[in-house]
């Protein structure tokens, strides 16, 4: 659930060898088999190896860390230089069940939207979402395959919101305009969290600075 085991079109991937464990309980330890400061012991025990995606990483041993009945987690972190099939141009991914029109509120808000420009029936249900900063109108066929229920995008041309309709004009999801100043203004903490995670000894700073010269007429 947090990530790891995907590979392609699987998921619940993963490898496991048998093997035996041993380990000495220090006066100090909480031993999940036998007794502090007591003695050598061993145990049967499993090696359990999955794919994660680096991006996954941290929520994957945090997931690992809470489940583990062990005191301390023997764990092996080994890089594996193979693209990732599951990277694109922009994500997917499920939130609260909503009416389109309360969907739409919800993205002019986190945005900061001044408007919205989309397509869709404001009462049809919105739950698994697609998503790409700036230009994504390219991505419309993607996102349908995908069978998402709204594509949040930018820069959507006239004609392009004719792709998302069926043969009775009926949208098969909805398709959300935000902008594309919008739809990538908080790249820049991504980008400053990313950094400072990598780059401790840097001090990284946000400009404040409004840099959008579109305009809304309400």
């Amino acid at each position: 659930d947090a990530g790891a085991g995907v590979i392609g079109a699987y998921d619940s991937c993963a490898f496991v060898g048998p093997g035996q464990g041993f380990f000495r309980p220090g006066p100090d330890a909480s031993p999940h088999i036998g007794y502090a400061g007591g003695p050598l012991e061993s145990v049967d025990e499993r090696r359990i190896e999955v794919e994660v995606a680096r991006w996954a990483l941290p929520r994957v041993v945090d997931a690992l860390r809470a489940v583990h009945p062990y005191e301390t987690v023997a764990y092996d972190v080994y890089p594996v230089l193979q693209p990732d099939a599951r990277i694109g141009m922009g994500a997917i991914g499920t939130t609260d069940m909503l009416p389109l029109r309360a969907f739409l509120a919800r993205v002019r808000d986190i945005l900061g939207a001044g408007h919205l420009r989309f397509t869709g029936a404001l009462d049809a249900p919105i739950r698994r979402v697609a998503v790409c900063g700036g230009s994504g109108g390219d991505l419309i066929p993607d996102a349908l395959r995908a069978g998402v229920d709204a594509l949040v995008t930018a820069d959507v041309t006239y004609h392009r919101y004719f792709d998302v309709l069926d043969a009775a004009g009926h949208s098969r999801m909805a398709l959300i305009d935000a902008g594309h100043y919008e739809t990538e203004r908080h790249t820049a903490t991504l980008l400053q969290s990313w950094l400072a995670a990598r780059f401790a000894n840097v001090r990284w700073i946000c400009s404040t600075r409004e840099t959008n010269p579109v305009q809304s007429f309400p």
